[in-house]
């Protein structure tokens, strides 16, 4: 996952220089949601969704636009490879889900056949005994009891 999110960002990184108005949402699946797909912003960044304590402002030591710079590549790789994840856990998900509805109609499949079977088995055997009684009935003269 993070190699195919470093790609996705860096493909990112190299389109946006073009369009410094432009707009990134991000569509994804999430495990949990599995009703619709996930549509996340990534760009421009939504300062809100870190809301910012100023009484533990952070010490740094790099110039502002160089952290800012820094915090937004590993934020955009961050949320990238979550996104990823959550998709391919979601395809999992669904995935698993199939497999069960499978096995279940399989089980399902097979007591039916099985039934069936035993309800032929049990209607041969019927057969074969009305036939035995039959052919010993036919042979035996009238009166006595069969076999005697």
């Amino acid at each position: 996952m993070a190699a195919l999110a470093s790609r996705l960002a860096d493909a990112l990184f190299g389109w946006l220089p073009g369009r410094p108005q432009g707009t990134v949402h991000v569509v994804f699946c999430d495990p949990q949601e599995t009703a619709r797909p996930q549509v996340r912003r990534l760009f421009p960044f939504d300062f809100t969704r870190f809301p910012i304590d100023p009484r533990r402002l952070p010490l740094i030591t790099l110039p502002p636009g160089d952290l800012l710079a820094a915090l937004m590549e590993a934020y955009v790789f961050t949320e990238l490879c979550e996104m990823l994840m959550l998709g391919f856990a979601a395809e999992n998900a669904a995935r698993a889900e199939a497999m069960a509805r499978a096995q279940s109609s399989v089980k399902r499949i097979s007591a039916e056949l099985k039934r069936a079977w035993q309800q032929a088995r049990q209607e041969q055997m019927t057969t074969e005994i009305l036939e035995l009684v039959s052919a010993s009935g036919a042979g035996a003269p009238k009166g006595s009891a069969p076999g005697g």
